[in-house]
């Protein structure tokens, strides 16, 4: 019986490195054939691009309204500032957002590997883990398109391993290194908290001492961050970040849950199978009263999640943090089975890891695999430069995806569409000046994401609102809508009446 067992288990950790090797094949794949082109490059992408230009250009956060163009967004600097650097090294916004998209991912995932396997005591299983992440659609969009989202993830992680791992020597330094990595966390996106939570009420209960020194390391370097931004924005960031940082409509409770349900069950199923080990983990950690550092950050990042998911806008690019801790906690809970449990407990995750990826990879990887190959070979060019034949040297455009305006060099007069909606709203004079503007016939070109209708949820409630897309019906008419190979990517493009 016990053979029997140990078979089982070897056979299953063989399928699980094999499906891993897929999936990790498949991004690489993917990665390479999309490095220059825009696969998963949207209009939220776009307003990253726009970031990153605008710090070239020596303004760090534009105005929300200069007159002509709106600003406003709610994106902490870091990742931005960084794309802007390496932008002036390639010359090219779209090549340098996607390298620091990868680079971020890869320590993410590295990092998540030697995390797993230290708690776990496996690296098949760690592996095997490290694949279930990276194949949800949280994984895939996360790590291969331009946002700030892995390396905050990265810098918290980091944070709680280089703190866990310490004993004896070196201790005090590695609280105060966590500190710095939790402050450059957060000053990548404004909900990185769960990490100085996780660390706080870990070491309020183990050592006092390093929790001084890592509220301190935090507190400074946030603070020297803070200045330095601030200063440099001459006090635009905190009138964008934290002045909009609630500017979406709010769901219900109910419809919080569901959008949680529903996304974890349609994008990160890998992971989801993983929960009742998750779960059965947290449970014994709070009844014991020892809860891991892992755990208690777990616990945090649902917390700051859900408030999070209640947004209007926010979507399945934000289950990250759950998705990689999930996977996290679920070795701790292999590696802590009864003695006696765990020749059943093993193989039981390694088959649902199993299960998992192979799922994840039919839904969220096969596809965009295919494609990949396809484009390496030349076959798919859906994905070039966006509009090449619509837009001139001598157009004035206005776009809703602000990577238009970027790749070819035009001003910008939105940032962010999904800004403009609460901007508009709360000034009413802006409003009017740039609809004064778009019935004066100043852009040449109009490129929207959907197709103009003024009173849809759309333009209501996600991008630039209802008096500015009723200006626009008014004033310029539809005259193409090139094919274009992105989900919901097609540009519409209008021009004056």
């Amino acid at each position: 019986m016990r053979s029997d067992q140990e078979r089982l288990g070897r056979l299953l950790g063989y399928a699980v490195l094999a499906s891993s090797g897929l999936v990790f094949g498949s991004w690489l794949l993917i990665a390479v054939a999309h490095v220059r082109d825009r696969f998963n490059v949207g209009h939220v992408t776009g307003t990253w691009f726009a970031l990153a230009r605008y710090t070239n250009e020596g303004t760090l956060y534009p105005p929300l309204f200069d007159g002509h163009a709106f600003g406003g967004t709610r994106y902490m600097p870091l990742q931005f500032v960084t794309h802007a650097g390496l932008a002036r090294v390639t010359g090219d916004y779209l090549v340098s957002g996607k390298l620091l998209a990868y680079a971020s991912a890869a320590a993410l995932f590295a990092l998540m590997f030697i995390v797993c396997r230290t708690v776990g005591g496996s690296s098949v299983l760690a592996a095997g883990l490290v694949a279930a992440a990276l194949g949800t659609g949280a994984g895939m969009l996360d790590s291969t398109t331009i946002r700030g989202d892995t390396l905050p993830v990265a810098l918290q992680l980091g944070a709680l391993y280089v703190v866990t791992r310490r004993t004896g020597a070196g201790t005090d330094r590695s609280s105060v290194a966590a500190g710095f990595l939790c402050a450059l966390a957060f000053f990548s996106k404004l909900t990185a908290l769960w990490g100085p939570i996780a660390l706080v009420a870990w070491l309020a209960f183990r050592d006092r001492r390093r929790l001084g020194l890592f509220i301190a390391s935090f507190a400074l370097c946030g603070g020297a961050l803070f200045a330095a931004f601030e200063i440099a924005s001459e006090g635009r960031m905190t009138e964008n970040v934290f002045g909009l940082a609630g500017a979406g409509a709010r769901l219900s409770a109910t419809q919080t849950l569901s959008k949680f349900v529903d996304l974890g069950q349609g994008s990160a199923n890998a992971v989801w199978i993983l929960a009742p080990f998750t779960l059965a983990a947290v449970a014994a950690g709070l009844i014991g009263r020892r809860p891991t550092p892992y755990q208690i950050a777990l616990v945090s990042a649902v917390a700051i999640l859900l408030p999070v998911l209640a947004d209007v806008g926010t979507d399945l690019n934000q289950l990250i943090d759950v998705v990689v801790l999930t996977a996290v906690v679920a070795a701790e809970a292999v590696r802590a089975a009864a003695p006696g449990a765990t020749a059943f407990v093993r193989p039981l995750a390694l088959a649902a890891i199993l299960w998992g990826t192979l799922s994840s990879y039919q839904a969220n990887v096969r596809a965009d695999t295919v494609t990949a190959v396809r484009s390496l070979l030349g076959q798919d060019t859906g994905y070039a430069a966006p509009l090449p034949r619509s837009i001139t040297p001598n157009d004035r455009v206005l776009s809703e995806d602000p990577y238009v305006a970027v790749s070819h060099g035009q001003d910008l007069a939105i940032l962010d569409g999904f800004m403009v909606v609460k901007l508009a709203r709360d000034h009413p004079a802006w409003q009017a000046a740039f609809i004064r503007r778009i019935r004066r016939h100043e852009f040449t070109k109009i490129v929207l994401g959907e197709r103009l209708a003024p009173e849809s949820e759309w333009f209501r409630t996600f991008s630039l609102g209802r008096p500015i897309a009723r200006a626009i019906a008014q004033s310029y008419r539809l005259v193409r809508v090139p094919d274009d190979r992105r989900p919901r990517g097609r540009y519409f493009v209008y021009e004056p009446r």
